[in-house]
């Protein structure tokens, strides 16, 4: 549903890839069950068309795009309406599962990136998509202010791999996976064309 670029979640997130290692290396961990996502489908935000039929798509997950998919001058209008769709949201689909529900918010350095995230630490989505996120560090910090805000613990985070610099660091990046604490779940890769 977005023009310009492909985006691939990766294949393997991090869920899989902490249990995995888990299993391997720390005996007696309790381990995440494996959620497959074979697709993975964006609707943004400001529009209100799309996201009345969120609950017919067929798909694991809806990432809600607040970042780049918004205009600058609906963005406070866009984060408010994302607040009311979750204070309304099922607790399951017309097949009784919860179809993942993730929000990507405005980068932190943005105007908007803060707002953004205290709104969603409320809202309480699936997971919370981290835009630019360029060293293990971008991740804890947000990890941080849904602890200090009380989000629960089943917020996560999904790290969006956009720069060489995230490249560089994508061990590290991913090493975090390994650690229920730091919430993050998966990692979403934007490819160019």
């Amino acid at each position: 549903m977005r023009g310009g670029a492909n985006f691939d979640v990766a294949g393997a997130c991090l869920s899989t890839l902490a249990s995995t290692s888990r299993n391997r290396h720390r005996s007696g961990m309790t381990t995440k069950p494996y959620r497959p996502r074979r697709s993975v489908l964006y609707v943004p935000a400001s529009n209100d068309k799309a996201l009345a039929k969120i609950e017919q798509l067929s798909c694991d997950a809806v990432i809600i795009d607040l970042e780049d998919a918004v205009a600058p001058a609906d963005k406070i209008a866009a984060r408010d309406r994302l607040a009311r769709i979750f204070s309304n949201r099922p607790d399951a689909d017309r097949i009784g599962r919860r179809r993942e529900m993730i929000v990507r918010v405005n980068a932190l350095s943005s105007e908007w990136g803060t707002d953004d995230l205290m709104a969603m630490a409320k809202a309480e989505p699936d997971g919370i998509l981290l835009p630019k996120v360029d060293t293990p560090r971008d991740v804890l910090e947000v990890g941080d202010v849904l602890d200090d805000n009380f989000a629960p613990d089943s917020v996560k985070l999904w790290a969006m791999i956009e720069t060489p610099k995230a490249m560089l660091n994508i061990g590290a990046i991913a090493e975090l996976g390994r650690d229920p604490a730091s919430r993050l779940d998966c990692f979403v890769a934007e490819q160019t064309t």
